[in-house]
């Protein structure tokens, strides 16, 4: 039996579905928060949750987020919030939930050209 591959991500509609605690502004500085796995997995940690909020609430900084999408070779990966590459931040945070998401977050960097 073959399975299905998952409907691909669009970012600006899972985007419009989000209730956020305060709209997106982009501020003085920049973070691009990762995470190794599709934005359903990422959205469902804590942990990124947890530092994605606490970066978020700081002064001057803004945060958008990164996901490795279920594609095998997904080309260059860009914020989801502003389609920016990951040059365009003054700072790159990811999380993992445990060790063996270490091969994806390999993908991960290199989809951001930083592997």
């Amino acid at each position: 039996m073959t399975r299905a591959a998952p409907p691909a991500e669009d970012p600006r509609r899972l985007l419009e579905r989000e209730h956020r605690s305060r709209p997106y502004v982009r501020e003085r500085y920049r973070w691009l928060h990762g995470y190794p796995a599709p934005y359903r997995v990422g959205m469902s940690s804590l942990g990124f949750l947890t530092l994605h909020r606490e970066i978020d609430g700081r002064r001057d900084w803004s945060v958008e987020r990164v996901f490795l999408p279920d594609d095998p070779d997904p080309g260059r990966l860009r914020a989801w919030e502003s389609g920016d590459p990951a040059h365009a931040f003054d700072a790159l945070g990811v999380s993992v939930a445990h060790e063996l998401e270490i091969g994806a977050l390999i993908r991960l960097l290199d989809g951001l050209g930083l592997a």
